[in-house]
């Protein structure tokens, strides 16, 4: 039997079923040095691509076919495209989340260093507020590139990463907004806020130093 894994789930599934007279082939990041090597130790034939497929057919049918010209007359096991695309999302959603607590996190900290030097009179440096600026729209940019509720692609007809990262705050509600209606509106408010709230701490800081 010849196996085609392109997910670490996928290999999970068949790893039971491996028996010396199988042919392994997977993916980059499917299996460890060690894994491999002990799999072959096993009399299991182990074929490792130079890199990962992507979650599209026509690249799990050419990875299929070269299986298949290496072991003619041999049935196959290949990997479903549905289980691809749900371990892509999960990938892509994980990334979303730390995205998010990055975001939360510096600016968590620009809140402290903004909030200490209004307290004492001083003004946070512009270029300060600058690189908040520049990490903040990289970060959204990247949020939204890895958004598979709405893929911001220009082979969609839709905006480009470049429009995202020089003018996310138009950008962004319309992503939201299409991507995900009413729930959207809250979403983008949420970033809105990420991204304000250090300059609302300063304020209130001053205030509190004139009072």
């Amino acid at each position: 039997m010849v196996y085609l894994v392109l997910t670490r789930d996928g290999f999970e599934q068949v790893r039971s079923r491996l028996q010396s007279s199988d042919a392994l082939w997977t993916a980059r990041s499917v299996l460890t040095p060690k894994q491999a090597t002990a799999l072959r130790g096993q009399g299991i034939e182990v074929r490792v691509f130079s890199h990962d497929v992507e979650a599209d057919s026509a690249a799990v049918a050419n990875w299929t076919f070269t299986v298949a010209e290496n072991h003619p007359n041999e049935p196959i096991w290949v990997e479903r495209k549905d289980d691809l695309d749900e371990v892509t999302r999960k990938a892509h959603r994980s990334l979303q989340l730390w995205i998010v607590v990055v975001l939360l996190t510096i600016s968590a900290a620009f809140c402290v260093v903004g909030g200490v030097a209004a307290s004492r009179g001083k003004e946070v440096s512009q270029s300060t507020d600058v690189l908040w600026t520049l990490v903040f729209s990289i970060l959204v940019t990247l949020w939204a590139r890895n958004d598979d509720r709405y893929p911001v692609t220009r082979s969609r007809g839709d905006y480009s990463y470049l429009l995202m990262f020089f003018f996310w705050p138009v950008v962004l509600l319309n992503h939201a907004l299409r991507s995900r209606g009413i729930e959207g509106a809250v979403l983008y408010v949420g970033f809105m806020a990420i991204y304000f709230v250090p300059y609302f701490v300063q304020m209130a800081a001053w205030l509190a130093r004139m009072l």
